[in-house]
This record gives structure tokens, sequence and C-alpha cells, in this order.
């Protein structure tokens, strides 16, 4: 990636999506480009600009895909957002995650009941909103993948049961 992919980032940090059009029209790959665990979306989240941080993201910048998704990904990105008081970034992050990865934040209390393994609180929650089993975490993973992390093969069983997908890949691309 060299200058490019430097200059992508550079570009990213200051907003500039001209600059930023241009590369990628030379380079597509640029979008994925690494430097200290950060890819350019990480600039453009730091520094508040939407419109460059939608850019990369419609040219399929993934944050889960980081080597360090877990440290780095969409939880970091939407704190940081949150924190720097970037509304208009938190929302762009918001909605991607929500088109790609099926994000929603009721997912909470039912990832709460599935790690606590309260079949009550689990049953009331799945059976309330009938969507539930699509909802996700701010990682792409969903009640399947809360279920696995348990080790409670019933309550695998359960949910698989009810219709959780197999296939749901959470936004590091593992299923």
């Amino acid at each position: 990636d060299g200058p490019s992919g430097w200059g992508l980032m550079k570009a990213a940090a200051a907003g500039d999506v001209s600059e930023m059009r241009l590369l990628l029209a030379a380079d597509p790959a640029l979008v994925h480009v690494e430097r200290w665990d950060q890819t350019p979306i990480h600039f453009a989240v730091r520094e508040g600009h939407a419109d460059a941080l939608r850019l990369l993201l419609d040219h399929g910048a993934e944050p889960g895909w980081s080597r360090l998704w877990q440290v780095y990904g969409w939880p970091y990105l939407r704190h940081e957002s949150s924190r720097r008081g970037y509304v208009d970034v938190l929302d762009v992050l918001t909605t991607t995650l929500a088109n790609r990865h099926a994000y929603d934040p009721r997912h909470e209390a039912l990832k709460a009941a599935v790690a606590a393994q309260d079949w009550q609180a689990m049953q009331a929650a799945l059976s309330d909103e009938p969507d539930a089993l699509r909802w996700a975490d701010e990682d792409g993973a969903g009640v399947l993948h809360w279920a696995v992390e348990t080790g409670v093969p019933s309550l695998i069983a359960y949910v698989m049961d009810l219709g959780a997908d197999i296939g749901r890949q959470r936004s590091d691309g593992a299923t």
C-alpha cells in the first residue's frame, strides 16, 4: 500500500473526500490498509468526518476485519464517536452496523439472558419480539453465537430449534 495507503489515512483524517475518491479509484483495496492496527475508518472517526467515513464504508471498509477487531472494531468506533460528541459519525456507524449485521440496541437484554442461562428471561424476550432471533450486538454476533459461548448444548439446541441462523457471520466473517 506504501505512500497511497498513508495518503488515504491522511485524507480520511482531514476529511478530504475528493482525495480519498482519487486514491480509492486507483486502488480500491486501500480501504483495508492498516497502520498501527488502525484503518482509514479510524482516522475519519477520530476526526469526526462523517462524509469520509460514509465513503469508506460505501467502498467496503469493514471494521470487524481488523486483526484486532475485538479492540478496534465497531464497539470501539461507536464509543469513540460518542465520547467525542460526533453525533453524525455515530449515526453513520449505527446505521451501517444495523444494515450490514442486523445490529439492534435491544439485543442487550436477550444477550444477558443467554449469558446468564436465564431461560425465563430469554423465552420472554424471544416471545415478545418476533425478530429478536435476527438481532446482533456490535460485533455482529447473534443469539446462536451467544448460546455457543455458554457451552450449554440444550441452550444451543433451543435457539437452533427456534430458527437461529447457523450460517450467520459476525463482523469479522466468522460464523
